[in-house]
């Protein structure tokens, strides 16, 4: 962090690496509440690492940030490919996830959709093939792709 890291108040969460995010939020860019993403020390357990969205209201942070341990943050990016996939291949007829796909997980699981009707799970459908997300999604497989490259991953 810099000198110029904002006055987070009584935020608990301890960033080690603090990101500038209101211009990049998406949709949201330069009209957001999240200002920053953080990679840091958990608020609930300071040695355990962890995400967090810090939003501010316009008078303090707000309690509706969110923190994220590491290995929810993958499962959450492992469940939007999966629909990527699910949605780009066939109906909403209950995403797949085989055996494997998240921790402890021996078995398949068929989640159905909660989508109540087909237009609904066409509006999602092309919230998830928006090309903002796209785009997020290939610069991630890009940085793995380079940690792979170099035996990291």
């Amino acid at each position: 962090m810099t000198s110029e890291t904002p006055d987070l108040g009584r935020v608990k969460h301890a960033p080690i690496f603090l990101v500038p995010y209101a211009a990049h939020d998406g949709p949201y860019a330069g009209n957001t509440d999240c200002l920053f993403l953080s990679l840091g020390w958990a608020q609930y357990d300071p040695r355990s690492a962890s995400l967090k969205t810090l939003r501010h209201t316009g008078s303090k942070w707000s309690r509706q940030s969110e923190e994220l341990p590491l290995h929810r943050v993958a499962d959450l990016a492992i469940l939007l490919v999966r629909a990527l996939r699910h949605m780009a291949g066939t109906k909403l007829n209950g995403l797949q996830l085989p055996p494997g796909t998240l921790e402890n997980q021996p078995e398949e699981m068929l989640i159905q959709p909660g989508a109540t009707s087909v237009t609904d799970g066409e509006a999602f459908g092309r919230q998830l093939a928006d090309e903002r997300v796209r785009r997020r999604l290939r610069q991630l497989r890009d940085e793995l792709n380079e940690l792979h490259d170099a035996n990291r991953l």
